[in-house]
């Protein structure tokens, strides 16, 4: 049988002896846990109950004598309200013991305090009815005498039934210790026989399995000691188990130990030959590195004079490609302005263009100017002819004014002198009398009429010599306007053709400063590839510089490498030594082994 299967059947046995010690005491826990429960839910929530009991009933005495002995109305009212509420808690107390007592022992006896409990309460209904009408002597005597005796029995009944819940409670209590000492008792006997069966196991084990090790151990000392002819018992070796695979695995390691130290042997007298002509070849690669190390110096230094060589060509190279950068600014800077030179004769162009066309329209207008004025002056003759004319009339008009003022004046002469026969004539003459009176008023109106006719008549004159002496002024004025604007027309001529030789001059301008937009354009266009050319040097200089500085950081690199490997030729040549030395090292100690 195999060690695993041996192990196997030994694990299970104390697997199976745990599972029912634990299943045990799973068991007897959870009994005792129902002993528990039960014990906590019947005794001793009954045990409570009944002192709850017991204290609410003692409150309902005490409220009840206080409602005895209160004086006021208001402490009676206080005191009753003490009372109903001593009474709910005792109900609530006989509820709660009826629900948590199940014993049907206590049936009686909860039945009798139940009863007890409902005659004390119809007699606190009674003497509280007579103490709030007034009747405290009564409620008094019917407390002592009926109240205090019916109290006492309640009291025992309680006491009782406090006793027998005490006595059930420890009884229980006492039951679940017994259990749990018998729990232990039985777990104690199933570990007992664990621990028997543990070292049963284990004296078996040992016996099986530390003979067979110990022989494998006495042949791996044999080994370590070069006995390579050792071998095992052929009891240990026909076994069906692990130690048995051990044991044909040794004796197979051994075997192939023994071919592989032979091979070693043979090995090392190999590895001493080739140690001395590897010595040779690291010498010859010495000489080879130095002369390496000695080429890449010379080299190195023609690499830095190389890069200082193009580092100076690169600076200059900048500093041209800045010039160019420079020069192309001041050509599009001169490219700018003369641009703006051109758009700003453009303008003065159209500008002495739009001067002329303005001019001839002032031409024009002067010409109109004139003819219209020259017609004006005209008119103000006609004007003048015709003020005098009217001036004429109005000499008419004053005469005919006075003719009758005159008219007027001698009207009321003889106006007054009818007057005066009307009254010679008496009442006959009365009527010519009234007649006469409104002939005399009527030459009266016409004289003041004439009167303010002629003053009229004269402002007219005044107005009209007026009118004559503007129309003059005003002639004249229109002469000197005719006079200014024949000086204005030969100015207006002169203008224009100052302005024709200007927009000519200005023109032949625009056409030089083309050319000299077109010639800044060509400069502006070889500037521009020679700055573009320039940068294509700078940056094919600046990518020269790199690879010649690459070319540096390599030379050095090859340097350090040539260097490391002279170091690690150095290091090989004292690896060759070493290794000569652990050849014969290793065919002195390889002696040790017996094949």
């Amino acid at each position: 049988m195999k060690l695993g299967t041996k192990l196997t059947i030994a694990f299970l046995s104390v697997m199976i002896l745990g599972a029912l010690i634990g299943l045990a005491a799973w068991l007897g826990v959870n009994r005792i846990t129902q002993a528990d429960q039960q014990l906590f839910q019947h005794d001793v929530q009954s045990l409570a109950a009944s002192h709850d009991l017991t204290a609410g009933f003692l409150k309902l005495r005490i409220a009840g004598m206080t409602l005895i002995d209160a004086v006021t109305p208001q402490e009676r009212q206080e005191d009753k309200d003490n009372l109903l509420t001593a009474e709910i808690v005792v109900k609530n107390a006989l509820a709660a013991y009826q629900a948590y007592d199940e014993n049907a022992q206590d049936a009686g006896l909860f039945s009798q305090l139940n009863e007890h409990f409902l005659r004390y309460q119809a007699l606190d209904t009674e003497f509280t009815s007579e103490i709030l009408h007034g009747n405290r002597q009564a409620a008094r005597e019917a407390y002592y005498t009926v109240g205090e005796p019916l109290s006492q029995k309640i009291n025992n009944l309680l006491d009782e039934l406090v006793a027998k819940n005490r006595a059930s409670a420890q009884k229980n209590s006492a039951d679940n210790q017994a259990l749990a000492s018998l729990l232990k008792d039985v777990l104690a006997g199933l570990l007992s026989a664990v621990v028997l069966l543990a070292v049963l196991l284990g004296v078996f084990f040992a016996r099986s399995i530390v003979q067979p090790v110990k022989a494998l151990g006495q042949t791996a000392q044999d080994i370590a000691a070069g006995k390579l002819k050792s071998q095992l018992t052929p009891g240990l070796v026909k076994r069906k188990d692990e130690l048995g695979l051990l044991g044909r695995s040794m004796e197979s390691m051994v075997s192939s130990l023994r071919q592989n130290v032979s091979l070693v042997l043979t090995a090392s007298d190999n590895l001493s030959d080739t140690s001395h002509g590897l010595q040779g070849s690291v010498k010859d690669t010495n000489n080879a590195a130095d002369n390496i190390s000695h080429k890449v110096e010379q080299t190195s230094e023609l690499v830095m004079d190389q890069s200082a060589s193009v580092t100076e060509t690169t600076a200059t190279s900048e500093q041209i490609v800045r010039n160019l950068e420079n020069l192309d600014g001041l050509i599009a800077d001169q490219a700018a302005s003369v641009t703006q030179s051109s758009a700003s004769i453009e303008q003065m162009m159209a500008n002495i263009a739009a001067v002329n066309a303005n001019m001839e329209k002032l031409g024009q207008a002067f010409r109109q100017l004139v003819e219209v004025s020259d017609e004006g002056r005209k008119k103000i003759d006609g004007v003048v002819s015709a003020i005098g004319d009217v001036a004429g009339h109005s000499e008419k008009l004053r005469e005919a004014n006075t003719a009758i003022t005159s008219i007027a004046a001698q009207t009321n002469l003889l106006a007054m002198n009818a007057a005066i026969e009307a009254a010679h004539a008496g009442d006959a003459g009365r009527g010519f009398a009234v007649v006469a009176d409104e002939i005399r008023k009527l030459a009266e109106s016409s004289s003041q009429e004439s009167h303010e006719i002629a003053s009229d008549i004269k402002t007219i004159q005044a107005r009209i010599q007026a009118a004559k002496d503007v129309s003059t002024a005003a002639d004249q004025s229109f002469k000197a306007i005719l006079e200014q604007l024949d000086i204005l027309g030969r100015f207006e001529q002169e203008i224009t053709s100052a302005m024709s030789e200007q927009n000519e001059g200005s023109r032949q301008i625009l056409e030089a400063t083309g050319q000299i937009n077109a010639v800044t354009a060509k400069v502006r266009g070889n500037s521009s590839e020679m700055l573009e050319g320039s940068r294509t040097i700078t940056s094919e200089m600046q990518k020269l510089l790199e690879a010649t500085e690459q070319l540096r950081t390599n030379i050095e690199i090859i340097a350090q490498d040539s260097r490391a490997i002279r170091q690690t030729v150095e290091q090989v040549e004292g690896f060759s030594a070493k290794n000569t030395e652990l050849a014969q090292e290793l065919k002195t100690a390889m002696k040790v082994f017996q094949l």
